[in-house]
């Protein structure tokens, strides 16, 4: 082989290789960024982090389909407001957990549009959660409210069985060993991602209690072509896991599986009852 040939294959596997690590969120998330700055009313894309509930410390990893939301001028000027429809709640982000139809408001997020801070992240609803009491099971009408935020600390306990329903307590306690506390990441506008943490209020005739919310990681861009976006599949996506320059993409179809601490599991395989 030639000094030309050899010189020819090294810079073809070269270029392959720069293109394998370039950034392409971009061919997983179409779009620009929103931009915190626009306050015209229009319609976005906003992408959900969808990992299994059994991993809530997982993040940036598996990212569902882009969903419908618009953006309006928040109550401030210093405020911007992102509105994700009460339908996209049910049908999709609240699926697994049993929501009453028509329950459940529209979710809406308030961003400061200078630091990038989600203030609140809000919606509420009504849901009707199986219960196992062992001989026999039951179902009962819980209504949850979800708030969240970014300038907070929070995060959750190890995994609890209640009448047959796995919850992670919320807890804010950063000095509390038993917390494990969640980052939390204002809005980056080079990549449209954000982390929000708070709380699920569960409240039924016989229970009350605060769980930890896996709903505040998104990723929110512009809508360039509505053609294309009402074109695109079901799949979810998977996300590589970003250093420092922010989020990372690859449209693969991904599902991992829990990830629950392993001192938190019996030898049969059930998160263990705290």
């Amino acid at each position: 082989m030639s000094v030309f040939q050899q010189l020819a294959r090294v810079l073809g596997s070269s270029l392959v290789l720069c293109l394998l690590l370039v950034p392409s969120s971009v061919l997983a998330t179409p779009g620009e960024p929103l931009d915190l700055l626009d306050p015209r009313p229009r319609e976005i894309s906003v992408y959900f982090e969808v990992s299994p509930r059994e991993a809530p410390h997982q993040m940036r990893s598996v990212f569902s389909r882009a969903f419908p939301a618009r953006v309006e001028p928040g109550d401030r000027a210093s405020e911007l407001r992102v509105i994700v429809p009460a339908a996209t709640v049910e049908a999709h982000l609240l699926e697994d957990h049993r929501p009453i139809p028509e329950s459940f408001s529209d979710f809406v997020w308030v961003f400061d549009v200078e630091t990038g801070h989600v203030l609140s992240a809000q919606l509420r609803g009504h849901v009707r959660p199986e219960l196992d009491w062992g001989l026999t099971r039951t179902s009962t009408r819980a209504e949850i409210q979800i708030d969240m935020g970014t300038a907070i600390t929070g995060g959750f306990e190890q995994p609890r069985r209640v009448l047959g329903n796995l919850v992670y307590r919320y807890c804010s306690d950063p000095l509390d060993e038993a917390c494990h506390v969640v980052e939390t990441a204002p809005y980056d506008p080079a990549t449209g991602y954000v982390n929000a943490v708070g709380r699920i209020w569960v409240h039924a005739n016989f229970i009350d209690v605060f769980n930890f919310s896996p709903l505040g990681e998104a990723i929110f861009k512009e809508r360039e072509n509505r053609e294309a976006y009402f074109a695109q599949d079901d799949s979810a996506v998977e996300l590589l896991a970003p250093g420092t320059e922010g989020v990372q993409a690859v449209p693969v179809v991904s599902a991992p599986g829990p990830a629950v601490p392993a001192a938190a599991i019996e030898p049969n395989g059930e998160p263990a009852l705290q």
